[in-house]
């Protein structure tokens, strides 16, 4: 696993996080989640462009 993982493993991290807070009914649980999704798709970009420039 490369440096270009880390990103995608980061929004895996903050999608169980907000998984966690939304089953104890936290207010902003909702969009933690979806930022979270959208962190994960964000990373696979940066480490697709990442590995095409090295």
């Amino acid at each position: 696993m490369g440096q270009a993982a880390v990103p995608i493993l980061f929004g895996a991290v903050a999608a169980v996080f907000a998984t966690v807070v939304t089953k104890r009914g936290e207010q902003w649980a909702a969009v933690a989640l979806r930022v979270a999704v959208a962190a994960i798709g964000f990373g696979m970009v940066i480490g697709v462009i990442v590995r095409m420039n090295s």
